[in-house]
């Protein structure tokens, strides 16, 4: 006889439609395989079952994930099987995953299969895997990048904020501010800030100003500062800026030469 436990009698159905008798197996085990017998009075009828165990499929697949750098711990990428305890092969860049390695970790819960990366930075932008280990189930994998936006520059106002200046007639007057870097990392292209008079004017290298971006420290210096040289001075940097005024003082009067 089948053994009808609570969960049991949930998967074993039996019905007879007048002479048709009939055993149903809902959502058949690998241990439902073997001899069936059906008894009716002093006769009897047996078959044999056999059950031929799933393939391993994915049920959810990796998808891509984005975040900016150096505003996450952790990040995890996790698969779905339609079965538990599967050995995952985890790869970073179709290198098989150290996890001797504290930079990463893998989880597993039921049919959930999580690689965790830790402290993340912009070298972890990379493409990451995992595949079935072992058979013709080592074609089943699936794959995902992992996209890390690197963050943008920011002045630095605590060490060197933009000031107001002032200075007389014909005089040098510099203005200087400070980047939190002068390069992208990804790229190693220079990080370009642009100085402007009064919001609309861009100002450029000439013999009136020159302009300097060759390190964190950005500088603009007026050359033979006028009257008309008045005005708020602007470094843009992206969607960020910040502002100073320069005030040109008239030269005071002085004797060039005594009586």
């Amino acid at each position: 006889e089948i053994p009808m436990t609570a969960d049991e009698n949930n998967r074993f159905e039996a019905t007879n439609d007048g002479r048709v008798y009939r055993l149903e197996v809902k959502e058949s085990k690998m241990i439902d395989a073997g001899m069936y017998t059906i008894k009716v009075e002093d006769k009897e009828q047996s078959c044999q079952v056999t059950v031929t165990e799933a393939p391993i499929e994915i049920v959810i697949p990796l998808s891509d994930k984005t975040c900016v750098e150096g505003t996450t711990e952790f990040s995890e990428f996790y698969v779905e099987l339609n079965k538990p305890n599967i050995n995952i092969i985890w790869k970073c860049d179709d290198e098989p995953i150290d996890f001797t390695n504290s930079k990463y970790s893998k989880l597993n819960e039921k049919t959930k299969y999580t690689l965790v990366i830790h402290n993340v930075e912009l070298s972890d932008e990379k493409m990451y895997s995992c595949q079935v280990s072992g058979g013709t189930s080592s074609r089943v994998k699936s794959q995902a990048h992992f996209t890390i936006d690197e963050l943008p520059p920011e002045f630095v106002l605590t060490t060197t904020p933009l000031q107001d200046r002032e200075c007389f007639e014909e005089e040098d007057v510099e203005f200087e501010c400070e980047l939190s870097k002068s390069k992208w990392k990804k790229t190693g292209q220079t990080i370009i800030c642009k100085w402007f008079r009064n919001g609309d004017r861009e100002l450029r290298s000439t013999a009136k100003y020159s302009i300097d971006r060759s390190g964190p420290i950005q500088k603009l210096i007026i050359h033979n500062a006028q009257f008309e040289d008045d005005g708020e001075y602007s470094c843009v940097i992206m969607d960020k800026t910040i502002n100073a005024k320069l005030t040109v003082k008239e030269i005071p009067v002085a004797f060039t030469q005594l009586l």
